[in-house]
């Protein structure tokens, strides 16, 4: 059989693309050497949501006494939310496998080698298709003298599918990796010091966004900024950091990730930077009929609702169709507790000609009902009221961050949504509240 296309990985861009080329009526082959799902259903963000929900209930059972209600005695039982974060994740893979399956989609297990523009050699076969789709993915990279070794010094991808909870851990970088990390261990009682070389946590983050959760996590986390880790001694399970030795049992390097380029690429010719495969708006490489999409492209998207984009792209592009990815309203969300959601740019980014309005969750009555009184949103506009970037931080955010997306998107003006009736009393009205503080309405 020849394929319209022969994808390299099974990650979120990998059954994407697969299943859009078949609902566009071609045929797909998906080569996966691990398990469907990739990283993001396996050892990313869903393992790490799941138990970030058990952090949430052992918080919501610490306040219940705010709502009348006694619980007392509560024991939580790490060994029972890790095999719950292993079953939601198994239940997400199977569901993908079923979905691929139904639809067509043949699945070949096993490494893959590109040996052609139109070849793919897997599971002992060689694949023929009219096109090549890289969804590769990527993988977590270490420190000079912090190397990963899965055990002692482990990644955020050994976390996710670890069943080992140790007392005294240190993790290593703010970013979002990090920091969802640390909250989690933080509210499961372990003795959490977050290392971050740059003088403020989530520093891609609106300043305002990073001071305030620095502010909440750090009741849990010992923070630590502006420095470097210096050592490790794995005998005496101490880091050195500022010239302080730090008890830890393990440390959790959340410092970068880096493409995974599958064999035979570089042959071939296409052209890979240090970020990974170099792909133009159209998903396309530089080697005529090999698209790549997802982390091994590399950048500052390796998320996996961008790939979903880039997977459409490209399965629209093989089929005849004429598509781009639109990168200017991409949302971010870090999954922390609180949560935290943004898109488009920051004040800073924005400039001097920019008003920002803000309304915070205490203010907000369905935030007061729910007892959830941290957080804020922040709109920016330009000059004539354009919404050019929302930052939020507090309960559902993640959720909250979508309109503001489409409002970024669609380039509305702030008028616009404080004119649109939201329902009460929800957290939606929120945005809609610093909407009109933008506008002075």
């Amino acid at each position: 059989m020849r394929y319209d296309a022969v994808i390299i990985g099974g990650g979120p861009g990998g059954y994407e693309c697969a299943l859009w080329i078949h609902k566009l009526g071609g045929k797909a082959a998906v080569v996966e050497k691990s398990e469907l799902g990739g990283v993001c259903t396996n050892r990313g963000c869903i393992p790490t949501k799941a138990l970030a929900a058990s952090c949430e209930a052992v918080e919501a059972v610490r306040k219940a006494a705010q709502h009348g209600i006694e619980a007392n005695n509560v024991k939580t039982d790490v060994g029972k939310m890790l095999k719950r974060r292993d079953r939601v994740a198994l239940t997400l893979r199977k569901g993908i496998e079923k979905i691929l399956e139904e639809t067509g989609v043949e699945i070949v297990k096993g490494d893959a080698r590109v040996k052609s523009a139109n070849e793919v050699e897997a599971g002992g076969m060689t694949l023929e298709c009219e096109n090549i789709v890289l969804a590769s993915g990527s993988k977590p990279t270490g420190l000079p003298g912090l190397e990963l070794d899965g055990e002692y010094i482990i990644s955020g991808d050994d976390a996710a599918t670890s069943n080992e909870f140790t007392e005294d851990i240190v993790v290593v970088g703010g970013g979002f990796i990090g920091c969802e990390y640390a909250a989690i261990y933080g509210k499961l009682g372990c003795n959490v010091t977050l290392v971050e070389a740059l003088p403020r946590i989530l520093a891609a983050e609106d300043s305002e966004i990073s001071k305030e959760l620095e502010s909440i996590l750090s009741k849990d986390v010992r923070i630590v900024k502006d420095v470097k880790v210096e050592s490790a001694d794995r005998d005496s399970k101490t880091v050195k950091v500022g010239g302080e030795d730090i008890k830890a049992d393990r440390i959790l390097l959340a410092v970068g990730r880096k493409p995974n380029i599958p064999e035979g690429v570089g042959e071939l010719g296409v052209e890979v930077g240090e970020d990974g495969v170099k792909v133009n708006p159209r998903m396309e490489t530089s080697v005529k009929g090999v698209y790549a999409v997802g982390d091994v492209t590399g950048g500052s998207y390796k998320l996996a609702h961008v790939a979903y984009a880039g997977a459409e792209t490209a399965a629209k592009n093989i089929m005849g169709l004429d598509d781009e990815v639109d990168y200017d309203a991409v949302p971010w969300c870090v999954f922390t507790l609180p949560e935290i959601g943004r898109v488009g740019v920051t004040e800073d980014e924005a400039g001097s000609g920019c008003k920002v309005g803000r309304a915070d969750y205490i203010s907000n009555g369905k935030a007061r009902c729910m007892g959830e009184r941290s957080g804020f949103c922040k709109v920016v506009v330009d000059g004539e009221g354009v919404i050019v970037g929302v930052h939020m931080i507090g309960a559902h955010a993640s959720d909250l961050i979508g309109e503001a997306s489409l409002a970024v998107k669609m380039k509305l003006k702030a008028s616009d949504v404080a004119a649109t009736i939201h329902p009460h009393p929800t957290l939606t009205e929120i945005f809609k509240e610093a909407c009109r503080k933008a506008v002075n309405q």
